[in-house]
């Protein structure tokens, strides 16, 4: 993982991309995430969020968008309230972060797809309009 970190760090900097590399942080065994901060040409600033997942020994990036990252950070706190209020035993980390990237698709609709380690799928859909997570 911080090697694939180490090798992005470039990219980050040419596609102007902020970032605190002390902010890596590990989600579960598999994925690490890095918050980003993107500076358009108009001078607007985007908060995303780069994740690191490795699958099957090879260590991918995947940057979420605006808009996914912030159903991203939802699902984690409404499924971690929900198991709270609940009173369930369900371990938030592995429902919630990925195991495995299944799709990531960036244009008029973004996708960012993947499986949980109880092999669910979570999917983010984002287009201009609407953000919304699919769990199945």
């Amino acid at each position: 993982m911080a090697e694939t970190f180490e090798n992005i760090k470039g990219f980050l900097n040419k596609s102007n991309y902020s970032y605190n590399p002390n902010q890596l942080m590990k989600l579960n065994d598999v994925c690490y995430a890095v918050p980003l901060e993107k500076k358009s040409l108009l001078g607007f600033k985007s908060t995303e969020l780069g994740l690191i997942v490795n699958q099957n020994g090879t260590s991918n990036f995947y940057i979420l968008n605006e808009k996914i990252t912030e159903e991203f950070g939802e699902l984690s706190k409404n499924f971690s309230l929900g198991i709270k209020e609940n009173g369930g035993n369900i371990d938030v980390k592995k429902f919630v972060f990925p195991s495995e990237v299944i799709e990531e698709k960036k244009g008029r609709e973004s996708v960012f797809a993947y499986k949980n380690a109880f092999n669910n799928t979570i999917t983010f859909k984002s287009s201009r309009k609407s953000t919304r997570a699919i769990i199945s």
